[in-house]
């Protein structure tokens, strides 16, 4: 209940997320410059964390060779808009203390078509093989690193997974407040009104009685307790 209620209190972190990675406009001069500032050995730094020139060249690259057909300088703003996002969320995924599991990180690689359906981790009956994919890497140590990224990954995506369970589980609305919003925009009514001025009201035409006054003060006795009634 202690996580709940911190996403209540959060749970406009994802519009958040959106409108803060606009902010990459900032960077726009060293994307269209084509040369990612060969001088410096980041792109960028964001919560404080440096973003490596290095990294940040190999994530573009892949990305213009997804056959997309986007451009270098696509390719580096929806990189960069990927590196605020996930920055943003880390900080709330350890906010919230979230955590995941061995099993959870599994499910999640299984779900990538290059491992859960990948020959080598099937068993005879065509389904993924845990075994077998974890013997894999470990008769093949120079895959480590092409592991040790994907589990990366799938820990983020399992984080974020949870993280959004609880966003769903911690807005709600009542059937009384969807009624409520419901008749407020479909219920019309017409009518016609006169405006008055008060001023066009002779004082002579309106007669306040020492019971109206007595009246008022008995139903409104805080506008009316600093006042002095005098007859």
């Amino acid at each position: 209940m202690a996580v709940l209620s911190k996403i209540r209190q959060h749970s406009a972190i994802m519009i958040g997320v959106i409108a803060l990675a606009l902010f990459s406009f900032i960077i726009q001069d060293l994307f269209t410059k084509g040369n990612f500032g060969k001088s410096s050995k980041d792109v960028g730094s964001i919560n404080g964390k440096d973003i490596a020139f290095e990294d940040f060249r190999l994530k573009v690259s892949n990305v213009e060779k997804s056959g997309q057909g986007i451009t270098a300088t696509e390719a580096s703003r929806r990189v960069w808009d990927q590196e605020v996002t996930i920055a943003l969320l880390s900080a709330e995924f350890d906010k919230l203390g979230l955590r995941v599991g061995e099993k959870h990180i599994l499910e999640i690689l299984k779900a990538d078509q290059n491992i859960g359906k990948n020959p080598m981790f099937l068993n005879a009956a065509g389904m993924f093989d845990v075994v077998k994919f974890k013997e894999f890497f470990k008769s093949n140590p120079e895959q480590a690193q092409y592991l040790k990224d994907r589990e990366k990954d799938a820990e983020l995506n399992a984080k974020f997974q949870i993280y959004n369970t609880l966003i769903k589980g911690g807005i709600y609305t009542t059937e009384s407040e969807g009624k409520f919003n419901y008749e407020l925009g479909a219920n019309k009514v017409s009518f016609d009104y006169v405006a008055g001025l008060f001023s066009t009201i002779k004082d002579s035409e309106v007669k306040v009685t020492d019971a109206d006054v007595l009246d008022y003060m008995k139903a409104s006795p805080k506008n009316s307790s600093q006042k002095k009634l005098v007859i």
